[in-house]
């Protein structure tokens, strides 16, 4: 499961505003870090440089009070939503994760497999941060899975590339297949 983070890694390098991707290139060398089961937490340490490069030196995650986490955490529960769906429609269960493995998330692999598109959110959100989270700016982020993406150099909306990448998942994961295919995705 290195691929999903070290995919996620390089998508949020790529979701950051064009000048500071050209600057930062941290998060492309830590992408070539992560190892399986992450024991280096390379993951948060990305993590740490990104979100600050992304939406200020002041943004913590965990601040409630900060409307960009509103926005994000609502951003975010669509992609576990589109994610627990295809995991379900395929017939597996949503509580069994990988390196997510909390007894009280009842998604823990739809956790562990909506990292990559997390930039995807974090990406709109950027644009709509200090606002209110009104219908208007709530819709903007569901149709988020409507964007046309690149993904594994196809052109697909990005509802189809979740779908795509939870099924290669979960035959990767059920030994169907020997490896994961690669996760190329372009913002």
């Amino acid at each position: 499961m290195e691929k999903i983070v070290s995919t996620k890694i390089i998508n949020q390098h790529q979701a950051l505003p064009k000048d500071v991707q050209i600057e930062f290139l941290k998060l492309q060398e830590l992408s070539d870090k992560v190892k399986f089961g992450d024991p280096e937490n390379i993951e948060g340490q990305a993590a740490r440089q990104y979100f600050p490069r992304m939406y200020g030196k002041e943004f913590k995650r965990s601040n409630e009070e900060l409307l960009i986490n509103a926005h994000l955490n609502y951003g975010y529960s669509i992609l576990l939503s589109a994610v627990n769906r295809e995991i379900v429609a395929a017939g597996y269960l949503t509580q069994l994760g990988v390196h997510h493995q909390s007894g009280s998330n009842a998604f823990n692999l739809a956790s562990d497999l909506m990292e990559p598109f997390r930039p995807y959110i974090d990406r709109v959100v950027l644009n709509q941060q200090n606002l209110s989270l009104s219908l208007d700016l709530k819709l903007n982020l569901i149709n988020v899975l409507n964007e046309i993406i690149s993904y594994n150099g196809k052109k697909v909306e990005l509802a189809q590339a979740i779908q795509q990448h939870v099924l290669a998942c979960l035959k990767y994961l059920s030994s169907e297949s020997e490896s994961l295919p690669e996760m190329e995705f372009i913002l």
